[in-house]
């Protein structure tokens, strides 16, 4: 009985050993993906602002006249669905 009760402990030790190897690896994998994306996001946000400036430094009153009307459209939204005071 006692060798039973031992090989059944060693099973659940052996069972636990596997599951926590396996919950790791997820775990790092994961954190490389996300690891990833975010560096990703960055390098897209690098090209995106290094594409803008440049259209800026060569269309200069275009690029202002393209600022000046999304702020615009941007407080007309803002006023439009903010709730009134009255």
């Amino acid at each position: 009985m006692n060798s039973s009760v031992n090989k059944l402990v060693k099973q659940g030790q052996d069972f636990a050993d596997t599951a926590t190897d396996q919950a790791q690896s997820i775990g790092t994998r994961g954190l490389s993906a996300m690891n990833d994306a975010a560096q990703q996001a960055l390098e897209t946000a690098a090209d995106a602002t290094d594409s803008l400036i440049a259209y800026t430094k060569k269309n200069p009153a275009k690029a202002l006249l393209i600022a000046a009307a999304s702020g615009a459209l941007l407080l007309t939204l803002v006023k439009v669905l903010s709730p009134s005071r009255s």
